[in-house]
């Protein structure tokens, strides 16, 4: 659908930033292609997956499925705006939805607990302890121990480059001046960084297979006869 560019369209901060980062995703998709082309195939699997759960007695999980999805390509979106801290976010959010996904599958009595949340401090305090994320992936890890490790590995790294206001993510973007009469300190919004682009689009394609992954714990016959299963073990090779 084309949509002209509405009138007085960056003439503010927030619709100028806006189109930066519109710009900044335009000279992604042109200059990592091969990069870009891989988050493309990996969508796809999330697609197929999607679109034949129809009749599934794990609907609990679906839902959350879906909001994984979500948010893998609200951080494909991030990332390729060059909003490196932000996207590692949203990449948390992801990986915890899928844990969450797998853990309602295996224990289905929880998603009262987990529905209960908000029904005063005692669900919630008893909430909480259910759904730990320690806990949750030791749950994967007994199940899957190879993509538990996998998901633990990614999950610490998206705190570091930016689920959490730590070193890397705050200082990693830091522009410093100084002149006779002053020294001044910047933070880039978006990444001007080549490296640090390509870093966190790769790490949005490695959260993307991944989820996959964990979710193929609880969907494993579709998962197999839909030939998701056999596409994943060929978009992880170059991760």
């Amino acid at each position: 659908m084309n949509i002209s560019v509405p009138e007085n369209w960056g003439s503010d901060k927030i619709s100028d930033f806006i189109e930066c980062c519109r710009n900044h995703s335009f000279e992604m998709f042109i200059g990592a292609q091969q990069e870009y082309a891989q988050l493309v195939a990996i969508d796809e699997q999330f697609r197929v997956v999607q679109s034949n759960l129809d009749n599934t007695k794990d609907w609990f999980s679906a839902l959350f499925f879906l909001r994984s999805h979500s948010s893998f390509l609200a951080s494909v979106s991030l990332a390729m705006n060059g909003q490196l801290p932000e996207a590692y976010m949203v990449l948390r959010g992801s990986i915890e939805n899928a844990v969450y996904g797998f853990y309602l599958s295996k224990n289905p009595k929880s998603a009262e607990i987990w529905l209960q949340r908000n029904d005063g401090p005692e669900m919630k305090k008893k909430a909480k302890t259910e759904f730990m994320f320690t806990k949750l992936l030791q749950s994967l890890k007994l199940q899957d121990i190879k993509i538990g490790e996998i998901v633990n590995k990614l999950y610490e790294q998206t705190i570091e480059f930016g689920a959490h206001p730590n070193n890397i993510s705050i200082t990693g973007s830091v522009r410093y001046s100084e002149t006779k009469d002053k020294r001044r300190y910047d933070i880039a919004y978006i990444s001007g960084d080549q490296l640090s682009n390509q870093v966190c689009i790769r790490t949005c394609a490695q959260v993307g297979v991944t989820v996959l992954f964990v979710f193929r714990n609880v969907f494993k016959e579709r998962f197999d006869i839909l030939g998701v299963t056999q596409k994943l073990d060929q978009l992880k090779i170059n991760l």
